[in-house]
C-alpha cells in the first residue's frame, strides 16, 4: 500500500490536492481498517500511518486524530498532514474501506468534507 500526496489532482468530482492510498491488496486493507478501529476508536490513540509496515509513503506522512468535529486532512508542515474526525467519521471509514477487504476493485473516497485535501482509498490510485 502506498501513501502519496498529489498537489495538482484536478479531475470533475476532486478538490485540488488529494493525499492518496493505493497499490494494495485485501489483506492491505483489511490491515488499515483493523488499525483505525484497534488504534483509533479502541484505544482514542493517534494513527501514523507511516508507522504501519504495510504502507510505504512515497513522498508525505499522514496521522490520523480523534476530534470533537470533522475537519478532514490539513497540512501541518512540508509533507506532513493530519486527518481529524470525528469517531462517527472514522467508523463510515472503516464502513467505506470493508468493501475493498473483500477484494472488490476500484476506488472510495474516504470522507465527504468540503475541504481542499480528498483522501482517496484506491486499488489502481485513479478515480
Amino acid at each position: 500500500m502506498k501513501l502519496e500526496f498529489l498537489d495538482d489532482a484536478t479531475q470533475d468530482d476532486a478538490a485540488d490536492h488529494v493525499l492518496r492510498l493505493y497499490d494494495f491488496s485485501a489483506v492491505e486493507a483489511l490491515g488499515f481498517q483493523q488499525a483505525i478501529h484497534q488504534t483509533l476508536l479502541t484505544e482514542g490513540k493517534p494513527l501514523d500511518l507511516t508507522k504501519l509496515d504495510f504502507i510505504e509513503p512515497l513522498n508525505c506522512k499522514l496521522v490520523l486524530y480523534l476530534s470533537d468535529m470533522d475537519k478532514g486532512i490539513t497540512v501541518v508542515g512540508n509533507g506532513e498532514f493530519v486527518c481529524e474526525l470525528t469517531t462517527a467519521g472514522y467508523e463510515t471509514m472503516v464502513e467505506l474501506v470493508e468493501p475493498f477487504c473483500n477484494g472488490v476493485y476500484g476506488f472510495q473516497f474516504l470522507y465527504e468534507i468540503i475541504t481542499p485535501i480528498d483522501f482517496l482509498f484506491s486499488v489502481d490510485g485513479a478515480w
